[in-house]
């Protein structure tokens, strides 16, 4: 099994995610693949995100022998899967004549312990990818240090909302754009805590890591 290198190209949208622990990036060659990085940024249980890892052989309805590259492989701390990523119109377009290949993909996959899955715009641009999409840019930075502490002082004694969290910590509303400089990257690194599939705004329930 060979791994197929990804050239940028000038039909499709190319570019490099970088990770979030700063170990390198990841070339993806659409938007919508874009967006499932981004999706994944924000999970603490992915390991490893590789760009089309690895070919299968596949067999055609005409007996002919072709080779299949799944777009992403992403080992979890439970699982591995192979992604194959689609806007669900050219998905629904490719399905009648693409359909035995992502069959025949699942069911190696699954000889090889692994899982296969196709994702779509509908799976991806979901309320947890905005999160993501919103947070992301604070991977990696230190909050203040005395706001970081005040709003772990604030939840000693359980989940708060934003709201609950800024009428208490900021009297004074010059004092909520040093709240947020420190809430957003304390969400974005996992120093607190939230339904990822829960908007961000002042409704939202936050705590401190269990």
């Amino acid at each position: 099994m060979r791994r197929r290198i990804v050239k940028p190209n000038t039909r499709s949208f190319t570019g490099r995610h970088v990770l979030p622990d700063g170990s390198g990036d990841i070339r993806f060659e659409s938007g919508l693949e874009r967006d499932f990085l981004t999706l994944l940024s924000l999970r603490d249980d992915v390991r490893e995100i590789v760009e089309q890892p690895l070919t299968i052989d596949i067999t055609w309805p005409d007996g002919q022998a072709r080779r299949y590259t799944p777009d992403f492989k992403v080992t979890y701390a439970d699982r591995v899967v192979l992604y194959e990523v689609k806007y669900r119109e050219q998905l629904r377009k490719l399905w009648p004549t693409h359909r035995h290949k992502f069959l025949q993909a699942r069911a190696w996959a699954n000889s090889q312990g692994m899982r296969f899955r196709i994702v779509t715009d509908l799976t991806i641009r979901t309320v947890r990818f905005e999160n993501a999409r919103l947070l992301s840019p604070y991977l990696g930075i230190e909050p203040d240090a005395g706001m970081a502490q005040a709003i772990t002082d604030g939840l000693a004694h359980g989940p708060r909302t934003v709201l609950d969290l800024v009428q208490a910590l900021c009297p004074e509303r010059w004092d909520r754009a040093r709240f947020y400089a420190a809430l957003w990257p304390m969400l974005a690194n996992r120093s607190l805590q939230m339904d990822p599939r829960a908007p961000l705004g002042m409704d939202l329930l936050v705590g401190l890591p269990s």
